[in-house]
């Protein structure tokens, strides 16, 4: 059987653990939430190293001309 973890929501302002009735559905679920928190944050750094490529790629955006294709 696994060992308990007591997690923020688990202690008490005492420092006391004690385990609500829904222990085992709060753990899971906070388990699942920080899954989640990491995906995003492993997205995060993906898409601010693309946006760094990007950026020394063309170092003057500005000197990018837009143009419609009816302008042409």
């Amino acid at each position: 059987m696994a060992e308990y973890m007591p997690t923020a929501l688990a202690v008490s302002t005492l420092g006391q653990v004690h385990s609500p009735p829904q222990s085992t559905m709060t753990l899971n679920t906070e388990l699942l939430k920080l899954r989640q928190l990491k995906e995003q944050e492993k997205e995060i750094r993906r898409l601010k190293k693309e946006n760094d490529f990007l950026k020394e790629a063309n170092p003057h955006p500005g000197a990018v001309r837009f143009f419609s294709p009816r302008a042409v």
